[in-house]
């Protein structure tokens, strides 16, 4: 089973190694190349499984990317969220949201994915990459939220990866 580095996004490459500023939950921040342009991206990668149960959107993960650290002014990114995730009885819709306050699952919407996998996890990992909207300035709280199809139903997700680009 992946462990959520290095899965499912293109060139992945990790930069700066003992430079790199660390996130809110102390993870490091990924640097991808996002392809011919040669221009890079932010985000984080995570391979813990997080889970909701409520029919009601939920914060799974946090963490703190830094905006500024893209090498080239890009004025409009697009977010992708790539990860494994099974469903029990139901659906879940996962979101990568920007902003909003710390510790609620608020924030501007990045991407979105919604899943319908049942049982156990999938070998390839469910994506979106979500629309064309302005780049965040400096650090911001990215946030990781989720919400099953309804009461009842089991949502998880795990080897998480998020970038902007």
């Amino acid at each position: 089973m992946p462990t959520g580095k290095g899965y499912g996004l293109p060139r992945v490459r990790i930069v700066d190694l003992d430079e790199r500023p660390l996130g809110v939950a102390g993870n490091p921040l990924v640097v991808v190349d996002a392809g011919g342009a040669g221009e890079r991206s932010v985000g984080f990668s995570f391979g813990n499984e997080y889970s909701t149960l409520s029919g009601s959107e939920e914060l799974l993960y946090s963490e703190s990317v830094n905006f500024d650290a893209l090498v080239v002014s890009i004025a409009i990114l697009r977010a992708s969220l790539t990860a494994l995730t099974r469903q029990i009885l139901g659906a879940g819709t996962y979101f990568i949201r920007v902003g909003g306050t710390a510790g609620l699952p608020d924030g501007t919407i990045f991407a979105t994915l919604v899943t319908t996998h049942n049982a156990g996890y999938i070998s390839t990992p469910d994506a979106a990459i979500g629309p064309p909207l302005p780049r965040p300035i400096g650090p911001q709280i990215v946030k990781i939220t989720g919400a099953s199809s309804g009461p009842g139903v089991l949502a998880f997700i795990e080897a998480v990866e998020v970038a902007f680009f």
